[in-house]
């Protein structure tokens, strides 16, 4: 009896060893899998056109930056330069290795979606007006890695009756690419880099009790505007409200003047003025 007893130990202390020896060899095998197992490298920006090249939905620049939306340029007035900050991600749950990637701006597939109508209106952003790193390196543990695609802003203030197109692609000989979003089409429309400025006006009056009370309302109809300052004409400070309201004191004729600052700063800004009559 003894004997068997002993015998259901050794072969449940052989089972449990068995167990533990299984569970650590995986254990090891999961540590020591090769780094890029599972990583693939992607362009954001081309997740953000939701398709980029594959689907022919280019990420568009073609409004003014506001505070309320995500930034997609960033102009450099000291260096003339429009500046697209763009980037390479890794994913995958290993992280592990560093990941070279070479960065290449195919000017076939911009030709492509320009003969297929695609992209009308358009033409390819000469080479001798941008620059952009030829390669970047994702860091060990790191997920990604930004680079910039910058191009001669006097070339796009000079030409903005038509669209500037470039493919920027990613690729790397360790990590395989999504190739959904390896490369994204940059369009830029540089006529919202250009402001206008208008406004209308309206005059309300009330007479309360013999208190009256002028209100001038401003409607401001300007165009690709980053900021703006409302001269009222009758010395009161400047203000920076988009569509503000003035309360006048007295009946008058009052040269309003609007300032419109676009995204290229004071260096392109306009104006605007008008005569509000207030009865």
């Amino acid at each position: 009896m003894l004997q068997k007893i002993n015998s259901k130990r050794l072969i449940n202390m052989l089972g449990i060893a068995s167990l533990f020896f299984i569970i650590s060899s995986c254990d090891y095998k999961e540590v020591g899998d090769a780094p890029y197992a599972s990583q693939k490298i992607y362009i954001p920006a081309a997740a953000v056109a939701d398709g980029g090249a594959n689907l022919n939905l280019p990420y568009s620049i073609n409004t003014v930056a506001v505070p309320e939306r995500d930034f997609r340029y960033v102009i450099n007035n000291t260096t003339n330069r429009f500046n697209v900050p763009l980037g390479v991600y890794r994913s995958g749950a290993n992280l592990g290795g560093a990941v070279n990637v070479t960065i290449t701006t195919p000017a076939d597939t911009i030709g492509r979606l320009i003969t297929a109508g695609t992209l009308t209106n358009t033409v390819l952003i000469p080479s001798d007006k941008f620059t952009i790193e030829p390669s970047v390196t994702v860091k060990d543990g790191s997920d990604f890695e930004p680079f910039t695609l910058s191009i001669d802003l006097p070339y796009l203030l000079a030409n903005t009756t038509r669209n500037y197109a470039i493919a920027v692609k990613v690729g790397s000989a360790t990590v395989a690419s999504n190739v959904k979003y390896s490369t994204v089409i940059i369009v830029i429309n540089p006529a919202f880099l250009i402001p206008t400025a208008s406004f209308t006006s309206t005059v309300n009056v009330v007479n309360n009790a013999g208190t009256i009370t002028r209100t001038a309302v401003f409607n401001n109809t300007s165009t690709n505007g980053v900021s703006f300052s409302w001269n009222f004409g009758d010395g009161s400070p400047a203000v920076t409200t988009r569509s503000p309201s003035r309360v006048y004191a007295a009946a008058g004729t009052y040269r309003v003047r609007l300032t419109t600052t676009g995204a290229v700063g004071t260096s392109n800004q306009v104006f605007a003025e008008a005569d509000v009559v207030v009865p």
